[in-house]
């Protein structure tokens, strides 16, 4: 994941597993940062760097390439064959909090969430606010802070769709009332599968997997050369690529 160990936002958060508090984010060559940026997405947050790790280092269990990891270091603090809350559908659905208003003030979201995977930010918490009869505000927290005013109309005791910005969801409240808020956090679920990131890392530049994969014969580099281009499986194919991309930031990690 190449982040800094102190930085954790807790053993609660989607996906989180022991990172060692010593591990300092490395700064990485463009090549690298490349190749991670089709792994994980253009700026992956926290929650989208967990999820692919998952992902990553299951497939890299399921074959004996295992190997090539505990030959790095033999200790395991997860559970690789874990099938774990990350498979659940419910960890992705909104979950929405009141803080204002009275009880009788109900929003209800409709709606599919957007595509997460290009940028690789999961996490979303907006605030919905009625500042008066005829305007709500829905202020975004995470990712980035923006706010966006419309106007309210109710029909029939029902507002119109409202865009919750930047999630792909939408909502109505039965509501004009100031002072009657919301909160909507959760995470986007990442919909390309491990296929389809392999299939777009075909199109990477070719300077940028030489950098990676070198033209040596020397091992291990010949091996996960030879993997990534030639095998037809996905677990060795993709895994090849991985354990070039693991043990290239170990070399930058330990200078050798």
């Amino acid at each position: 994941m190449n982040v800094d160990g102190p930085n954790s936002p807790g053993e609660d958060y989607l996906g989180e597993e022991l990172v060692p508090r010593t591990y300092r984010k490395l700064e990485l060559p463009t090549y690298l940062d490349h190749v991670r940026m089709l792994l994980f997405g253009s700026d992956p947050d926290r929650a989208m760097l967990n999820y692919r790790a998952k992902q990553f280092m299951t497939l890299l269990h399921t074959t004996e390439l295992e190997q090539a990891v505990l030959d790095l270091d033999s200790r395991i603090t997860y559970d690789a064959a874990d099938e774990n809350h990350l498979v659940s559908d419910d960890v992705f659905l909104p979950v929405v909090t009141q803080h204002g208003g009275s009880e009788s003030d109900v929003m209800t979201i409709i709606g599919e969430q957007m595509t997460p995977d290009p940028v690789g930010r999961l996490r979303y918490h907006l605030v919905i606010d009625v500042l008066a009869p005829d305007t709500v505000e829905v202020k975004r927290l995470v990712p980035v802070l923006s706010s966006h005013v419309f106007d309210l109309v109710l029909t029939n005791q029902l507002s119109q769709k409202i865009d919750l910005v930047g999630t792909g969801y939408s909502f109505f409240i039965n509501t004009d009332s100031p002072g009657a808020a919301w909160q909507v956090r959760g995470y986007m679920r990442p919909r390309w599968d491990l296929g389809q990131l392999a299939a777009m890392l075909e199109y990477a530049a070719e300077p940028t997997m030489l950098s990676l994969f070198g033209l040596t014969n020397e091992e291990p580099w010949k091996t996960f050369r030879e993997l990534w281009f030639d095998h037809p499986e996905l677990p060795y194919s993709l895994g090849g690529l991985l354990l070039a991309v693991i043990y290239r930031t170990e070399e930058i990690r330990t200078g050798s």
